[in-house]
């Protein structure tokens, strides 16, 4: 069996803090509003652990490193996945709560600010998501894409 080096471990400690913080939060949004699981992130996630699996092989110190991005790389696919299901599900959300509450007259809630400002995060927060899409088809940056699906889904959840 492998000793890990200190940077192998820090690196392992940073992906599963991340996934505590940020995914797995992420996840549980996930479920309370859709009352399901996306496989998607099910996989990315079978595939982290596929990797830290394979580092204790009798890899050497590159070998382990490897496995280590390509772990890495599954960690920021499952957060983008994250996002993205969450803007759909936002979107969702949002629809159906403007179905439901049609013939309600929100405008009286907050002297009329809580209509306008649902109404205006929601077409700011599409306008976000179209933008991280168009950015994604260009095939910008990682770190680009990752940023404004990110502030898409955050935008979104302001409502």
């Amino acid at each position: 069996m492998n000793v890990f080096l200190e940077i192998h471990q820090k690196r392992i400690s940073a992906i599963y803090e991340q996934y505590r913080n940020q995914i797995f939060p992420l996840i549980c949004f996930l479920e309370s509003i859709d009352s399901e699981f996306p496989v998607e992130l099910l996989n990315e996630i079978r595939s982290i652990f596929t990797h830290f699996s394979r580092c204790y092989d009798d890899l050497n110190n590159e070998e382990i490193n490897i496995e280590l991005t390509k772990a890495e790389s599954h960690l920021k696919r499952a957060t983008l996945d994250c996002y993205k299901y969450g803007c759909v599900s936002l979107g969702d959300f949002y629809n159906n709560f403007r179905k439901e509450y049609h013939f309600a007259d929100l405008t009286v809630i907050d002297n009329g600010d809580f209509l306008a400002a649902i109404t205006k995060n929601f077409a700011d927060g599409r306008n976000l998501l179209h933008e991280a899409k168009k950015s994604e088809i260009k095939k910008e940056n990682s770190e680009i894409i990752y940023k404004n699906f990110e502030s898409a889904f955050d935008l979104l959840l302001k409502n």
